[in-house]
């Protein structure tokens, strides 16, 4: 493994930035559900200020993998929903699921914080 890095990154830290890519990029195609049926204009900004953070966050990951020289993971992709089904919920719910996954996500960053010696992995699942 490359990295700029003076430490190098623990089995730990590599299962932390997996799992993080794992549930961002589910987070993601669930966002770009959610837009395509957004109607409400506020909840549609809502989800796409979150759909914007996760592709960034997401690139982040990459990132890492790559200096690190491990394998990126394949992640969810768009061949995971099929977008083009009706609406179940409506957008209350929509928006009550992205408040819930911020609630894991705060579980998941304490969890993870704890995994995780290097500054650069820490302050990752921090966002």
């Amino acid at each position: 493994m490359t990295s700029s890095n003076p430490m190098p990154i623990s089995s730990s830290e590599l299962g932390t930035i997996w799992m993080a890519y794992q549930e961002k990029t589910m987070k993601l195609r669930t966002l770009e559900y959610f837009l395509e049926k957004a109607e409400d204009p506020e909840a549609s900004r809502i989800f796409q200020s979150e759909y914007n953070k996760e592709i960034q966050n997401i690139q982040i990951l990459k990132e890492i993998f790559q200096k690190e020289g491990a394998v990126i993971p394949t992640g969810y992709t768009e061949k995971d929903v099929n977008k083009g089904v009706p609406r179940l919920f409506d957008e209350i719910f929509d928006l009550m699921y992205i408040r819930m996954m911020a609630k894991v996500e705060i579980g998941l960053y304490a969890l993870y914080s704890s995994m995780s010696y290097r500054k650069d992995i820490r302050s990752l699942n921090n966002r």
